[in-house]
Order: C-alpha cells, then sequence, then structure tokens
C-alpha cells in the first residue's frame, strides 16, 4: 500500500521541517525566486530561476546539477553512441585495428557493408528490437517475483519492485536456445543483423529520451498524483536542455499504474533490457565463429560454412562464459544491486535508456567482435593451448574482480539497510566502528572497508573484468 501523499507545496517529514506548507505567491514577471540547490556532495548552494521557469512560484525544490551540466550532456549524448559506433566499424571492416574514421570509414560501414551488419537501422532490425523490449516487460510484469520496497523517497514513500530477474533471465535464456536447438531460430541470427539492431536502438534510445524530457520532464504536473513524484520533477529551465536530456528529469518514473506494481522505467531499463541481451550477442559472434561466418565490403550478404568447434578460440570461450557468469551474478544478488543503486537516486534520462538499451549490450559484446575479426588461436587440447601463463592471468583476474564486486556491493547494502532502519549506532565493518558521511540532503556516504579505499570500488571491479 502506497504511502500517504505529500500535500501540494507542503514538506514530508523526510524533507525537513519549518518550510509553510502553502504554496509561495506567484513572482511577478520580470523578477527571478531565489532557491537552495543542493549538490551532488550535498553542499547547499543558492540558485535562481528566471521568469522562463516554470519553477518560480509553485514551491518546487531544485534537483541537484552536474558542473557544466549542458556541455557535459550536449557532447555525451552525441560523442559516446559515436564512439561506440567506431569501435564496431573498427572490428566489423578493419579486423580491430584502429584507423582514423575519415570521411570513407562511415560511408563504409553505412552504405557498403552487408544489410543487417551495416549500421543503418532496417525494419527487420527495428522490429527485432521492439519485439526484445515488449517480451523482457511481459516477464518483468508476470512473472512471479518476490517484492521488495526500493529507497526513501524525499515524500517518506517507498515505492514497490518485484524482483523477478533470474527467473526472467533463465526464461529468456531456456527460450533463446530452446529455440536454436529446435532449428525455429539461428543462432548467427543476431550477428547477421547486429548492425541493424544496434542502430535501430541507438535511434529508439533517441526517441525514448525525447518521450521522457518531454512525458515527464515539460509535462510534469500530470504525475502529481502518482506515489513516485518527488518535488523536484520535471523541466525547471528550457535552458538546461542538453543537462536536462541526458541525465534526466525524473527519478523513477512509472506506466501501467492499474497494476499492482507498476513498471518502473528506470528499474526495468536498467536490469532487463541490456544484460541478458549482451549475453546472446556474445554468444551469437561465438556462432559466428563456430560457422566461420564472414562480411565484406560489397558482399550482398554474409557468407557462412558448415560449423566446426575448432575454430571457436579459448578467448572467445571466456569472453562468454565469464561474462555470461556476470550477469548470472547480478540476478542472483539482485536485491543487493537493487539496494545500492537505489540509494544513487539519479533521474532517469537518455543517458540511462541508451546506456541500457542503445550501448550495453552493443558495446561490450565489442570484446567478442574483436576475437572473431582477430580470429585467436582455436581450442586446441593436444596443443595444451588452455593452460597458458595468459590465460590464467585473465581468470584470475576475473575472479578476483567478481570478489570484490560481490564483497564491496554486500558492504554497501548492509550499510544502506542498517542506515534506513536508524541503526548505525555501533555498527562495524571490517571489524571496526563504521565511518560515514551524512551529507546535507540526508544520504550517507559510506568511507569503511572497500567504500573507504575508494570511491567507485564496483567500477574498479568492472574495469578488471573488462
Amino acid at each position: 500500500m502506497s504511502a500517504p501523499q505529500t500535500p501540494r507545496g507542503a514538506v514530508s517529514p523526510a524533507s525537513g521541517a519549518g518550510t509553510p506548507a502553502s504554496s509561495p505567491p506567484p513572482t511577478p514577471r520580470g523578477l527571478t525566486t531565489p532557491a537552495r540547490r543542493v549538490t551532488r556532495d550535498g553542499d547547499v548552494q543558492e540558485a535562481k530561476f528566471g521568469t522562463g521557469s516554470t519553477a518560480a512560484g509553485i514551491g518546487r525544490r531544485p534537483r541537484p546539477q552536474e558542473p557544466w551540466g549542458n556541455i557535459v550532456g550536449a557532447v555525451c549524448t552525441l560523442g559516446i553512441p559515436l564512439a561506440v559506433t567506431y569501435a564496431y566499424g573498427v572490428n566489423v571492416m578493419h579486423p580491430g585495428r584502429l584507423v582514423i574514421p575519415g570521411y570513407q570509414f562511415w560511408v563504409d560501414l553505412v552504405w557498403r557493408m552487408p544489410e543487417g551488419v551495416a549500421f543503418r537501422p532496417t525494419v527487420q532490425g527495428i522490429a527485432m528490437v521492439v519485439a526484445w523490449v515488449i517480451f523482457q516487460a511481459f516477464l518483468q510484469l508476470f512473472v512471479p517475483g518476490r517484492t521488495s520496497s526500493g529507497a526513501a523517497l524525499s515524500t517518506g514513500a517507498r515505492l514497490p519492485y518485484k524482483l523477478n530477474g533470474l527467473s526472467c533471465f533463465v526464461i529468456t535464456l531456456s527460450v533463446v536456445v530452446g529455440a536454436c536447438i529446435l532449428g525455429l531460430l539461428d543462432p548467427t541470427l543476431l550477428y547477421r543483423n547486429f548492425g541493424a539492431c544496434y542502430a535501430s536502438a541507438v535511434f529508439l534510445s533517441y526517441a525514448f529520451g525525447a518521450y521522457l524530457y518531454v512525458h515527464y520532464g515539460v509535462f510534469w504536473k500530470r504525475w502529481q498524483g502518482c506515489a513516485e513524484f518527488e518535488a523536484d520533477w520535471g523541466v525547471l529551465s528550457f535552458k538546461e536542455f542538453f543537462g536536462d536530456f541526458w541525465m534526466g528529469t525524473a527519478r523513477n518514473p512509472r506506466v501501467l499504474h492499474v497494476l499492482p506494481v507498476p513498471l518502473d522505467l528506470q528499474f526495468f531499463f536498467s536490469t532487463r533490457v541490456g544484460l541478458t541481451l549482451w549475453v546472446i550477442c556474445n554468444f551469437s559472434i561465438a556462432a559466428a565463429q563456430y560457422t566461420n561466418c564472414s562480411a565484406a565490403l560489397d558482399a550482398a550478404a554474409v557468407q557462412c560454412e558448415a560449423g566446426d568447434f575448432s575454430r571457436v578460440s579459448f578467448g572467445m570461450l571466456s569472453i562468454c562464459l565469464m561474462q555470461f557468469y556476470y550477469a548470472l551474478h547480478y540476478f542472483l544478488r539482485e536485491e543487493v544491486a537493487h539496494r545500492r543503486a537505489g540509494s544513487c537516486r539519479e533521474t532517469f534520462g537518455f543517458m540511462r535508456a541508451y546506456q541500457d538499451l542503445g550501448c550495453m549490450p552493443w558495446w561490450y559484446s565489442q570484446f567478442a567482435w574483436f576475437l572473431l575479426a582477430s580470429q585467436g588461436y582455436p581450442v586446441n587440447f593436444a596443443a595444451g593451448n588452455l593452460v597458458t601463463v595468459g590465460n590464467l592471468i585473465a581468470v584470475s583476474g576475473f575472479v578476483c574482480a567478481m570478489s570484490i564486486l560481490g564483497a564491496a556491493n554486500q558492504i554497501k547494502s548492509n550499510f544502506t539497510a542498517a542506515a534506513e532502519a536508524g541503526n548505525l549506532q555501533g555498527y562495524k565493518v571490517w571489524g571496526k566502528e563504521v565511518d560515514y558521511i551524512k551529507t546535507k540532503a540526508g544520504s550517507y556516504f559510506l568511507c569503511s572497508g572497500f567504500w573507504g579505499k575508494a570511491r567507485q570500488v564496483d567500477f574498479i571491479a568492472d574495469l578488471l573484468i573488462w
């Protein structure tokens, strides 16, 4: 049952006291209204909203702002997809060798590669991506799972979440593998349409980013009666377009409120859309190596041969299995990961939508693409290729990274739970009294254990894995 809603203009106990419950009077035209802005580090600064801003005169709270938000947002919105596309072009056209991406590079990638592999949307590519998202949304909504409460909002409410990720992961892979075994699905289908699906996913990410900006940013008022609404939702100033488009204008936006647990777009895209698809991309690329598929400039189509396991390199097997375990590890510890992500309190915009739909499955699978393009040494049990110093270092590094990732996330999850319950008195990490900082924004910054050694321990583990 949702917590009672805070009346418009009032302040809930979670957000502080002492503020009048009534809305402030409208700001006269030509004047500005001062407001308090909380930075990412918890500092409080004075901010002003001009008369062109919808924030003036209605008692809204400004969001934390990134420094140089507009510039960073514009550069990242346009630059990151371009960089990922360049990596794909290098692998598919130049066997993994770095080249200067001149005009001809992009012409070849878009128009001269076979359809499907070329980086341009196709009807089939768009249909595949849309069907994938719908299938994952159906599983998220209707596969049984335990309901867990998310992090406290500024209103004091806690949103319900259905944690059925492991079941959805197993069902999806079972359907895909079963269809391949029965001959209903070509294992190389995703490889043959990789460029088209990737281009379609990027296009749909931009479209979805625009939807988020308009639906939850410009028309924020329509969501005021929803449990997930907070006072800093929406577009506060159109001058911050690129920053808001990139970072987002709302946290935890939801649809299908008629269901017992609505579809939380932020949670869904972060955990369902990209992670499983990344695993499937890897195995489809491995299937292309198994059948010796190739895509050449000006070729009419992708060419494949009869399958031969000896073509599959040890590196390809390692990448597929280790990254499969990475995804499986997430779903096995979904509640821990969800608690850690919920404590970040990030808004949901193009950045997160693109990250999970238009980037993760296509960028992370470039490691497999590189191995396919460079055709690493094959599995040869007689020659003893499996036991080499390089292989042992790679596998050992992965095991070390996963151990750090799991332990660090568990420490953060346990601390967050204790902080939310107000049980930090005498709380210990690694046998020592916990050290933390409570910011002016009310959040807790853990400074013990792994989190006392580095700010983003999980990122360090990810870097070791890659």
